[in-house]
């Protein structure tokens, strides 16, 4: 069963949640081995060496939108801290 924003890696064979940045092993068929996650930011220099173009784009745009959302809750906790010291 594909989870919701779920892409194959082909050239490294792992499913990524793009949204959790969590890696599946990928099965013949394509479907996620969800028995064995694994962190991307685990991933070794030569996981990332072995991605192709296409996949090594779309682990740097979840990364990144990651980062953006991270830090959008950062400011709005810190804005909630100073509001609440009023």
């Amino acid at each position: 069963m594909k989870r919701n924003k779920e892409v194959g890696l082909h050239s490294v064979g792992e499913v990524f949640d793009t949204e959790t940045l969590v890696l599946y092993p990928m099965f013949k068929d394509g479907t996620a081995d969800y028995d064995y996650p694994s962190c991307l930011e685990d991933a070794e220099n030569e996981w990332y060496r072995q991605l192709d173009k296409d996949d090594l784009l779309i682990v740097h745009i979840a990364v990144i939108h990651r980062m953006k959302v991270e830090n959008s809750l950062s400011k709005l906790l810190t804005k909630k801290k100073g509001e609440s010291a009023i």
